[in-house]
């Protein structure tokens, strides 16, 4: 057996001394300024899932808020109701289709009031509409 060196082109990688081994690793250990830390991807990432978490704790409160609301309603108008509204299958869809089309129009005015109250392009354009502490 026999090994033949052949010779590196010009433009190959060299083998890797110490000193440039060295110099790449100090230049990855060394700490960022505190000016360029900020909050990443990361922090990024868990906002956007406790924002998550939190509009769906409130989606299922007003959820059980609401079907509790249409069932004493509908147990209320069972009394009086003709004989055609008394039926099973209506009272069931009834009792699933309210609470969400009520939850719909609840985030519906969740997000008006929120944009009325804290939307910058709107304070900029007409600062009297608008509520704003800090300008008090």
């Amino acid at each position: 057996m026999t090994t033949e060196r052949r010779p590196q082109p010009n433009n190959a990688p060299g083998p890797a001394t110490s000193a440039a081994i060295g110099q790449r690793a100090r230049s990855l250990a060394t700490e960022p300024e505190p000016a360029e830390v900020s909050i990443g991807h990361s922090g990024a990432l868990a906002t956007g899932c406790l924002f998550t978490i939190a509009s769906s704790l409130v989606t299922c409160l007003l959820l059980f808020v609401n079907g509790s609301l249409v069932m004493a309603i509908l147990v209320m108008m069972m009394r009086f109701a003709p004989a055609w509204m008394q039926q099973q299958a209506l009272m069931q869809f009834l009792l699933f289709a309210l609470p969400v089309a009520l939850v719909f129009l609840q985030w519906m005015m969740i997000d008006y009031v929120r944009t009325r109250l804290f939307d910058p392009a709107r304070r900029r354009q007409n600062p009297s509409t608008s509520f704003d502490p800090s300008m008090q």
